[in-house]
């Protein structure tokens, strides 16, 4: 008779969610999603490589092997919009303009690299980078939302010949349209982003040295420090927009 190894909830089987589990003290993970790195690094800066930093970085390193000089757009600016920000410099982008609706991201990613702002909330997103690029529109533009409408913008502020990545999350309900006769006469591409196109084994080492040599700035990413009780109240300040990211931590209150 099998036995199923996983716990139920009335009769279906609980599956630890992407193989790890999550919002725990300690968890049995499969070896193949355990990857060695320095001891020396904090945790609370260490846990910031499994996501934002990894997907960010990595849709600029990987995904779009973006040359010196390039410029770029990159538009939403939570944890991961702040990686491609930090990304983009560091792979010596000319132009890095951020685009987003809240004040408080726009002066994050100016202070982790970017080189101009866009409030999309007050001006339409697609002329103001286009304004600022004298009229061409950027090498790459980065949609880091996961909407149809972002990814739209992220397309139209790609100058011609230009690259448009797809780094948001977006729903299956949600369809984007193109013209055929854009799609044809603009010369674009449109390229997927999965997790920054990041292999853990050779990628986890060398985001956590960027760290340890000053080149990435994972503090400023840590808005709150909070404990495991203030997860909902953490979701709550993720959705409003109030913080980069919360980390949590189980050897103190949350800051």
């Amino acid at each position: 008779m099998f036995t199923s190894p996983y716990a139920t909830a009335g009769g279906t089987p609980l599956v630890r969610g992407l193989g790890i589990g999550t919002f725990a003290e300690a968890a049995l993970v499969p070896e193949l999603s355990v990857v060695k790195i320095d001891p020396a690094v904090p945790l609370d800066l260490a846990s910031l490589v499994g996501c934002a930093l990894a997907t960010g970085v990595g849709a600029v390193i990987r995904t779009a092997n973006l040359r010196a000089g390039s410029t770029v757009a990159v538009i939403g600016c939570g944890g991961v919009g702040l990686s491609v920000v930090q990304g983009a410099r560091l792979s010596g982008a000319a132009a890095i303009v951020a685009v987003d609706r809240l004040s408080n991201k726009l002066d994050m990613a100016q202070a982790m690299g970017a080189t101009a702002t866009v409030d999309s909330s007050a001006v339409d997103p697609v002329g103001a980078v286009r304004d600022l690029t004298d009229g061409l529109g950027v090498d790459v533009a980065f949609e880091v939302v996961g909407r149809s409408e972002t990814i739209a913008q992220a397309f139209a502020m790609a100058r011609r010949g230009g690259t448009a990545v797809m780094v948001g999350a977006g729903s299956p309900e949600d369809p984007v349209t193109f013209s055929a006769m854009e799609l044809f006469a603009d010369a674009k591409s449109i390229v997927g982003c999965v997790y920054g196109s990041t292999d853990p084994d050779r990628d986890f080492p060398l985001l956590v040295g960027l760290i340890e040599g000053g080149q990435l700035d994972a503090a400023s990413l840590v808005s709150r420090r909070v404990g495991l009780d203030d997860v909902n109240e953490a979701f709550e300040a993720m959705v409003a927009g109030e913080v980069a990211r919360s980390v949590i931590v189980f050897d103190r209150a949350g800051s």
